[in-house]
């Protein structure tokens, strides 16, 4: 379609205006791994949605929690602080599985979501951070 404007021919070109006015496409979910090398075989898992980060900065969307563990008992510890501890955590639940990708399985992840794994520390134990208790932690992984 064209019209004059001011004198010069305006040519309205409707693939473009259809570029202008649609959603922008969002991004697949973003992986944000901290976990020390250590940490890496991990095959128990505190999975969370972290209600706080949820919705803006790098998770329009929602943002899960994950805190890799060397053993059960951990993890019944990360669990149990998150879920009485932390208000800003929903939805706790702990996975025992190969992968960190199996783990995330049940939360049906989409478009726009984060995901933020670390390895455990003393904090999440609901312990206060010593040099001491983070060498307890670390030989935990060595007995794995």
């Amino acid at each position: 379609m064209t019209w004059i404007m001011n004198g010069t021919n305006v040519t309205l070109d409707y693939h473009k205006l259809d570029e202008l006015f649609s959603e922008p496409e969002k991004e697949p979910y973003v992986i944000d791994d901290e976990r020390e090398a250590h940490e890496m075989n991990a095959n128990i898992f505190v999975v969370m949605r972290d209600t706080f980060l949820s919705g803006w900065g790098h998770a329009p969307s929602s943002s899960i929690f994950v805190v890799a563990c060397p053993s059960i008992s951990i993890a019944e510890q990360v669990a149990y602080h998150a879920e009485n501890r932390r208000t800003d955590m929903k939805y706790v639940t702990i996975r025992r599985t190969p992968t960190l990708m199996k783990a995330l399985v049940s939360r049906r992840l989409s478009d726009g979501d984060h995901v933020k794994v670390i390895g455990v520390n003393p904090q999440w134990c609901g312990w206060q951070w010593s040099e001491h208790n983070e060498e307890q932690l670390k030989q935990l992984w060595k007995e794995e």
